[in-house]
């Protein structure tokens, strides 16, 4: 749990630098919070987590599925 919330926010800092270096298009950015600076949500990074989270889980499920089953000793 620890770990994919360190993704995401890792995610969302990390595309929010690459905009200001210039090394990405300038993408819609939402501040969360008044008070907090920091509190970002980028919808585009949201949306490129979410279709590799479920690619990933296709893949895995297409590798378990093929799988060799045990065979029931007799």
């Amino acid at each position: 749990m620890i770990a994919s919330q360190a993704l995401i926010t890792g995610a969302f800092s990390v595309t929010k630098q690459a905009i200001q270096l210039g090394y990405l298009p300038r993408l819609r950015i939402a501040h969360t919070s008044v008070r907090e600076t920091g509190q970002i949500y980028v919808p585009f990074v949201n949306w490129g987590l979410f279709v590799g989270i479920v690619h990933r889980g296709r893949r895995s499920s297409a590798r378990a599925a093929s799988w060799p089953r045990p065979t029931a000793s007799r």
